[in-house]
């Protein structure tokens, strides 16, 4: 399920936890959220001013020594990215990388998240250290990738997720996809659109009363996006002006799970998957 992939991408970009470093102390990353976010808030408010100097000064003293392109990936940047942030969806959750060698210590934080400019779905993996007492100058932003919506959406299809961790700014732009694109719970989907809503409550009283998929199928179409195999999502009518989706999953024929989603949040369960 591409939605957990999503929970997991720190970890396919090499990222990993290493608790409990005696000598380090949990002093080191007791504010890590706190720090992550006033990097983070620095970042789009630079990238928003299209303030080059102050974008490239927030990366560490390494990675602007050691990042060749960092000017011109930092102008791309500027030419693809609507001034204007009119949201960001950072969940306050980071994963940590810490480590500890010879009595000093480094701690890392990385968090991905979806940011909405001039109505323009894009996503952003930043990671920053923020301690390293063996080197001062490797505090600072280490890396950040920033993916445009048709990007992110042809990234996830992909069945290895991977991606090689570059030091400093890489820009993905390239990919140009034919279809709509939808961002569903802060993931990105290819997304064909209908005339007409699926009518919510209608679609809540079968699911309720009838776990039928293929009856579900005949009466209610064929879905906007589809997480293959087994999720299936329909728009239905918004609330609140904000898009609203029905998420199912469907196996061998039986609706198992049923969930409405905001474009970037979990609304409310109406099918809850049965263990054993």
């Amino acid at each position: 399920m591409k939605r957990i992939f999503a929970g997991m991408l720190l970890c396919a970009l090499v990222f990993s936890c290493v608790a409990g470093l005696a000598g380090c102390g949990s002093a080191l990353w007791d504010q890590e959220e706190e720090k992550y976010a006033e990097k983070l808030e620095a970042f789009i408010a630079a990238l928003d001013a299209s303030d080059a100097d102050g974008l490239r000064n927030l990366f560490s003293p390494a990675v602007r020594k050691a990042d060749g392109d960092l000017d011109q990936q930092i102008e791309k940047l500027f030419s693809i990215y609507p001034k204007g942030t009119t949201q960001h969806h950072w969940d306050g959750m980071t994963q940590g990388d810490y480590s500890q060698e010879n009595g000093l210590c480094t701690a890392e934080a990385a968090s991905v998240f979806p940011v909405v400019a001039a109505g323009e779905y894009f996503w952003i993996f930043l990671s920053y250290v923020y301690v390293d007492e063996e080197c001062a100058d490797n505090v600072g932003i280490k890396q950040v990738a920033v993916y445009t919506a048709d990007e992110y959406c042809a990234y996830f299809a992909k069945a290895d997720f991977s991606i090689e961790r570059e030091l400093g700014l890489s820009v993905h732009a390239e990919i140009q996809l034919e279809s709509q694109i939808r961002c569903i719970d802060g993931i990105p989907y290819a997304f064909t659109p209908t005339q007409q809503a699926a009518n919510l409550r209608e679609a809540e009283q079968y699911i309720c009363a009838n776990t039928d998929w293929n009856g579900f199928l005949e009466k209610f179409g064929q879905p906007n996006a589809v997480d293959a195999p087994y999720w299936f999502f329909y728009e239905v009518e918004p609330q609140d002006g904000e898009r609203q989706y029905l998420e199912i999953c469907a196996e061998d024929g039986k609706i198992i799970y049923a969930v409405l989603l905001g474009e970037f949040s979990h609304i409310r369960t109406i099918l809850e998957e049965k263990t054993e």
